[in-house]
């Protein structure tokens, strides 16, 4: 396994900060990220036909600690 994608942000935090100290070598990212990344690389197309109105996003600590939240905005 090389990486591990997570939606949970306190399982992002925990793989990707506390599990190397045991040996693990793996790639983690937040789900956010991912998406983030598929938009920019064109591999994945959002074609603004949904109008979604009025959006409410939760910046959870745990990502914020890692500046995730910011990256997610920049799509917003």
């Amino acid at each position: 396994m090389t990486k591990i994608i997570t939606e949970c942000p306190h399982c992002f935090t925990v793989l990707k900060n506390e599990y190397p100290q045991y040996g693990a070598k793996f790639e983690v990212v937040h789900h956010t990220e991912l998406i983030r990344q598929l938009l920019k690389d064109g591999k994945l197309k959002l074609d603004g036909s949904v109008d979604v109105g009025k959006m409410v996003i939760h910046d959870s600590c745990y990502l914020g600690r890692h500046n995730v939240f910011m990256k997610l905005r920049g799509r917003l």
